[in-house]
């Protein structure tokens, strides 16, 4: 599937669901080259992969949630905000690609389930560090930065959470550790 314009709904409930693949050998992907808005909750599930090529926007309503499952390519700077109701955002697997990365949830959970940039780093990985005090889960690791990034200390190109955040936890379930913040 591959959508290169932008995605837009028409009521605060309407859902986005997007699914190519059934889990099985296929080679099934979806490409999104613009922005998705105005959905109440976004799900994208592609076996082999999911590229993000714009923000994505959630409606200030109950259970807006954002769920990418696959490995995710980033091909332009990404923002995916659900911070308007508190909604959560999960990843199931890998995030790669050489563009920004930022993830907005306010008091919603946020996943990914995968290593961060273990492929090809991420240039800037912002999770929650404007506001919010969702819990953070990172079950995978953060690729390594070998220069800094604007905005940063040396070698590092990573802001996750801020005063408010409750506690991040690093690590797949039954080894993680949780650090109060």
């Amino acid at each position: 599937i591959t959508i290169g314009g932008t995605i837009t709904g028409t009521n605060t409930t309407d859902t986005l669901v997007l699914t190519d693949g059934s889990g099985g050998s296929e080679n099934s992907t979806i490409s999104i080259g613009g922005a998705i808005s105005t959905f109440k909750s976004v799900t994208l599930t592609g076996d082999n992969g999911v590229s993000l090529g714009g923000n994505i926007t959630t409606n200030n309503v109950a259970d807006n949630d954002v769920d990418i499952n696959g490995p995710v390519t980033l091909t332009a700077a990404t923002t995916i905000n659900t911070s308007a109701n508190d909604g959560t955002i999960d990843f199931s697997s890998t995030i790669d690609g050489g563009f920004n990365l930022t993830l907005n949830s306010d008091s919603g959970a946020i996943g990914v389930g995968g290593a961060i940039g273990g492929g090809t780093k991420i240039a800037v990985l912002d999770i929650n560090h404007g506001g919010g005090a969702g819990v953070i889960t990172l079950a995978g690791g953060i690729g390594n930065q070998t220069t800094a990034a604007a905005g940063t200390t040396s070698g590092s190109a990573v802001d996750i959470g801020n005063a408010n955040t409750t506690s991040i936890t690093l690590g797949a379930s039954g080894t993680a550790t949780t650090f109060p913040t």
